[in-house]
């Protein structure tokens, strides 16, 4: 594989990893504010 295949795959992944890391934090984010909402509710 030459050197800008090599760098290019790189930032691909890179990209991917960010991507799916903001969407962890979403869906981790909307659990909390469902948990908070039912707390504020039930509580």
């Amino acid at each position: 594989m030459n050197r800008r295949a090599a760098a290019s795959w790189a930032v691909l992944i890179s990209y991917v990893i960010d991507r799916s890391s903001v969407l962890i934090a979403c869906s981790r984010l909307k659990t909390v504010r469902a948990e908070l909402v039912r707390w504020l509710f039930v509580g």
